[in-house]
């Protein structure tokens, strides 16, 4: 019986992770929380779905407000998002 030949296409993750605004930051700190248990000290995420700057901005404002340290980058046509705690 022949094996299933697995598909060349590639799937971007960040659009199969969250569709709005508000699933990126459930999936951020979901982020920030497993990265934390592993010791690491940040997290970065690449977004290719177009948010406005706007909505961008006030997420990284409501991060800072919890206490986290937030860099925005753009490169190109993607976003990096990272956030810093300590």
């Amino acid at each position: 019986m022949p094996k299933p030949k697995m598909s060349d296409n590639k799937i971007d993750s960040n659009h199969m992770l969250y569709f709005s605004i508000d699933q990126l930051k459930s999936f951020l700190k979901n982020q920030i929380r497993l990265k934390a248990d592993q010791g690491e000290l940040f997290i970065s995420e690449y977004i290719t779905k177009d948010f406005t700057h706007h909505e961008i901005n006030n997420l990284g404002e409501e991060f800072k407000k919890a206490g986290y340290k937030v860099k925005i980058r753009n490169t190109g046509e993607e976003k990096i998002f990272s956030v810093f705690w300590n």
